[in-house]
């Protein structure tokens, strides 16, 4: 794995201690780095809610691993993916188990 996994892998489990990076990460996001996946999760921990776009955009789009990955990192936002909500239902009522979790993790965390 290269050094940049393991980083962003620590400052996702930093958890909002990462907040000062969230610029650096940004950037890695929309150069495409091969780890965005990883980098949608630092994003989606620390709370950015400026990744909620990408990640509709992917459960809307993506294959199927972009909207496995979009769905937990919306689980993870809290009250700031409220706005993905339509798009989590329509997908609930396709049966996609996922969805469903990720529901469950923003009302649990809207509490």
């Amino acid at each position: 794995m290269p050094r940049a996994y393991y980083l962003l892998r620590a400052l996702a489990a930093a958890g909002r201690n990462a907040v000062p990076a969230t610029p650096a990460v940004r950037k890695a996001l929309e150069r495409g780095e091969p780890l965005a996946s990883v980098a949608l999760e630092v994003l989606a921990t620390v709370r950015d809610a400026e990744i909620l776009p990408r990640l509709v955009a992917d459960l809307r789009e993506g294959h199927a691993l972009n909207r496995y990955y979009a769905l937990k990192r919306i689980g993870d936002l809290g009250v700031t993916a409220q706005s993905a909500v339509p798009d989590l239902i329509g997908l609930v009522r396709g049966g996609n188990a996922e969805a469903a979790e990720a529901l469950g993790a923003l009302a649990a965390r809207t509490r």
